[in-house]
């Protein structure tokens, strides 16, 4: 994540890293990773959230496959807030603020911090990084 999120400041900045730029031996099947910093968690001490996200176009609407957003800690750890797949419908939050209050949902976050990091584990080797 430190990687994917080198440099990304400010709500707005964004990066890109693709596979097809990474080696001339693109195939087609990797999805480029698109990450942006897209503000901070709300009345949590100002703590940024980066939006991770693969996409495909589907009838002109763009899909997720898929979009999590994750909270950046001052401890430096990364931790998942939320999980969306466009074309199954599904979107998920593990980590909210509600009532003036950050909530977890702890089966949740826990699915979502292992496909997290099997997902960084694969962004890694496809992108080169």
């Amino acid at each position: 994540m430190d990687k994917l999120t080198d440099g990304l400041v400010k709500p707005g900045d964004n990066a890109t890293f693709d596979y097809h730029n990474y080696t001339e031996h693109w195939d087609g099947g990797i999805m480029a990773a698109h990450v942006e910093h897209i503000g901070y968690f709300e009345g949590a001490r100002g703590y940024p959230l980066f939006s991770v996200a693969h996409y495909y176009k589907q009838n002109g609407d763009m899909m997720r496959d898929p979009d999590m957003v994750f909270m950046k800690h001052d401890n430096g750890g990364f931790y998942p807030t939320s999980f969306e797949q466009s074309n199954m419908g599904l979107y998920q939050e593990s980590l909210y603020y509600k009532d003036g209050c950050m909530m977890l949902a702890p089966r949740m976050q826990r699915d979502h911090k292992d496909f997290a990091n099997q997902w960084m584990i694969n962004i890694k080797q496809q992108q080169g990084l």
